[in-house]
């Protein structure tokens, strides 16, 4: 005996449409323009793009500690540090002296690293206004606002441990 579409429909498993899915639109987006990042700053500059999101990083905010790089982009420490050691050995970054506690150190870009840096910087730039050239002027201040929000939305449920409640 063939079952009823309506007891068939009851055990298939809920979909996703990634096409409203905030998370994976996010993603999704990333990964393209990390495609043209690595196209564009990998050839030319031979970085990949965990050393192009630490050059950001600390163009406009050193001296940081690798912890703080890795919280600022939501890297994996391991990779940051990975990546930080690589940047160091090409001289584009450079530990500093922590005074007080030598066990923490704290890198900075060297002046190689800050030329190569205001390069990156205009690239993110040019690459962000790209995007942005897809909205209304004021569309593009509402995104990026809306988008900070959600940042600091996954920030809160991250540190909070979130997890769904029971449906």
């Amino acid at each position: 005996m063939k079952k009823s579409f309506a007891v068939a429909a009851k055990k298939r498993p809920v979909t996703m449409d990634l096409d409203q899915h905030v998370p994976a639109l996010c993603n999704t987006i990333g990964g393209y323009v990390s495609r043209i990042v690595l196209a564009q700053c990998g050839v030319e500059y031979g970085i990949g793009i965990l050393e192009w999101r630490i050059m950001l990083v600390l163009s406009g905010e050193a001296p940081l500690e690798i912890s703080q790089i890795a919280d600022r982009v939501a890297m994996d420490r391991g990779g940051c540090s990975r990546s930080i050691a690589a940047l160091e050995e090409r001289g584009l970054l450079e530990r500093v002296r922590h005074e007080a506690d030598r066990r923490r150190s704290p890198v900075q870009l060297t002046a190689a690293g800050r030329r190569l840096g205001t390069k990156l910087a205009a690239f993110a730039r040019a690459c962000s206004n790209e995007l942005l050239s897809a909205l209304a002027p004021d569309e593009r201040v509402a995104i990026v606002q809306n988008l900070n929000q959600l940042r600091l939305k996954a920030i809160e449920m991250y540190s909070q441990d979130w997890t769904p409640g029971a449906p």
